[in-house]
This record gives C-alpha cells, structure tokens and sequence, in this order.
C-alpha cells in the first residue's frame, strides 16, 4: 500500500519537532514552568470591583484598591499610558514572594550573563516562579565562576500580552512607591524596544518618578506635605543611585587596570579595599540614613551581579530629563506620546 505524501510530510514535521524540543529541552522547561506561574497569577487574581463590593472586605483594603484604580485612571487618561485592563484585578500573594530574579556577572568585569527570549529578545536577568529551577540556575551560574545576586520580583509587566494585575504586596508600598511602580510598568507596555533593557528601564524608571510626581500634586497640590514627602523620598533614591553608579564606574576603571599577570588575590584584595571605602564615602554624601545604606552596601558587599543594575536602570536618567525638559517643555503627556508616535514602529 502507498503511503501518503501528506502522512510523510507530517511525520517529518513531528520528528523535526520532537528534535528540537530534545534539543532546547531546557529552554522549553523553563518557558513551560514560567508559563505556568503566570497563568497561576492570572487565574487566581479577583476582579477589584468585586472586592469592592464586598462587605467583608476591610474598608482599609478597599482604600488601597481605590487609589489603584485612581492611579491607573491618571496613567491612562491623564499621561497617556496604554493600560488595557490591567489593574483591575488583584492577587493575593498571602504575604510571600512569588518570583525571583537572578543576575549573573563575573567578579572582575562589568559583562553581565544574558539570556536570549523569543519575541523579546535578550535580558541581563532571568525570571523564576519555581525555586528548585531558581536554585539549580544559581548553582550552575555560580559553578561558572561567576558572582550571581537573587531578589524578588514585587512586580512586573508582561507587555501587553495579559492583563497585569495587582501583586498584593505591592498594596503596602506608601502612595508615592504605588503610583511610581504601576506608572513604570505600564510605561514598559506602552513603549518598549527589543533588545534594549538599559533603555527600556530606565525610560520606564524616569517616568515612574516623574508621573507619581504629577499624580499626588493632582491629587493633593504641588504644595502639600505628601508631594514633598515623596520628592524627598525620590530625591535620597536618586541620590544613592547616582553615587552607586559612580562607585560602579570606579571600580569597573579597578578592573581595566589590572594587568594580565595580576593574580585572583590581588585582584580581591585590591576590590575589597576599594569596596571598603565606598561603604566609608557614604558619610561624606547628603544621604539621609546613612548607617541603613552602609549596612546594605556591607551585607552585599562588592556583588557585581547586584552593582551592574545600577547602570542599566540609572545610566540614562540624565539624558532623559534633559531630552524631557528641552525638547518637550516639561510636558510628560506630551513627551510619551512623542515616544509612542517615534519609537513604536
């Protein structure tokens, strides 16, 4: 009996399919274990307008769910964000931490370990909703000889292809923090280009600070004690990240410097020293807290997987502003949709 043209060419295509998933196994695993903790948070996320409505809801949450639904209301309508319907749900995360990012880099050079993504492209991170995958990723990192920093991820966008809700943790943040991180993410759904995290973050960084800005000064005048609080707050986040970066420069101009017969101790002794005095230096900035940011930079220590996140999401801040300030009179509105008109193609 002869065997159909159609039955052969589809037994190839399930042969070269079963290849390439032997092939890219781990790649698939991960893409399978990520998706599932995804659809875990979106399935599980309550409308807020159900909460709202809810008489056992405590009026102190429902609060809080209102400010979100304000916030997102003067992302979208008042600065122009594409925001969809995210933000309208919200899911309990019972108080723990539901995803985990890791950096990687090596100890003497700022050339972080990136990871390719389709349709995305490439991150200098790599998200985990599973730990036993999270861990096993920082032993192989580490084994590699490379410095390697986890910390969890209070929230994140998927850029438009669901409908982000409202991580309950994030519930606790002060107004400012609120508005600063939901304005940031929908910022990354609104305007993001592939392969440009540097630029995508801190697009996305400036205007969380500028946007939060504008919305407590609608809310409770340029003037009040809360918009002044919140600059304040901003002003000492702003501060440390500019002299992180110029620590992260210094020791990346360390780093160059050594000559190819310096040894590995010369090279930790050298960077502990330099380390040393960053944590000093602190002393000598207008930093409020200064002992709280010498215990940070003392418990992480010289980390290069941590220290490189302070370029990639600061780098550009000034750029930004100024491009902000000169070109479009300090009309964020009018500078975003600037970006999505120019950018978005």
């Amino acid at each position: 009996m002869a065997v159909s043209p159609w039955r052969l060419i589809f037994e190839s295509l399930v042969t070269v399919l079963l290849f390439m998933v032997a092939l890219h196994w781990n790649t698939v695993r991960y893409g399978l274990a990520q998706a599932a903790g995804q659809v875990r948070v979106l399935w599980y996320a309550q409308p807020i307008e159900d909460l709202l409505q809810d008489s056992t809801v405590a009026d102190s949450l429902k609060q809080r769910l209102y400010l979100v639904r304000q916030i997102k209301h003067f992302a979208t309508d008042s600065l122009g964000l594409i925001g969809g319907n995210s933000y309208t749900k919200v899911y309990d995360q019972q108080g723990k931490d539901i995803m985990w990012m890791v950096t990687a880099c090596p100890p003497y050079a700022f050339t972080p370990q990136r990871w390719s993504f389709p349709v995305v492209g490439t991150f200098p991170y790599k998200g985990f909703f599973d730990t036993t995958m999270l861990a096993a990723e920082a032993e192989a990192l580490q084994a590699q000889g490379l410095q390697i920093y986890v910390r969890p991820v209070t929230a994140w966008s998927t850029l438009g292809w669901f409908n982000d809700p409202v991580l309950s943790n994030m519930l606790q943040a002060s107004e400012g923090s609120l508005a600063n991180t939901i304005i940031h993410e929908l910022t990354h759904g609104t305007v993001f280009i592939n392969d440009s995290v540097r630029f995508n973050e801190n697009l996305a960084t400036f205007i969380g600070n500028e946007g939060a800005g504008l919305f407590l000064a609608g809310r409770y005048g340029a003037q009040s004690p809360r918009v002044k609080a919140y600059y304040a707050w901003l002003q000492n986040r702003v501060l440390f990240r500019q002299y992180m970066k110029t620590a992260t420069r210094g020791l990346d101009s360390l780093y160059k410097s050594f000559a190819p017969q310096t040894t590995t101790a010369q090279k930790q002794a050298a960077k502990n020293q330099y380390w040393q005095q960053i944590v000093a230096n602190i002393d000598t900035t207008q930093l409020r807290n200064k002992e709280s940011y010498k215990r940070y930079l003392t418990k992480n220590g010289a980390n290069n997987a941590l220290l490189v996140g302070f370029i990639n999401y600061n780098v550009m801040q000034d750029q930004l502003y100024q491009q902000w300030q000169q070109e479009h009179n300090s009309n964020l509105p009018a500078y975003i949709e600037w970006l999505k008109q120019n950018l978005n193609k």
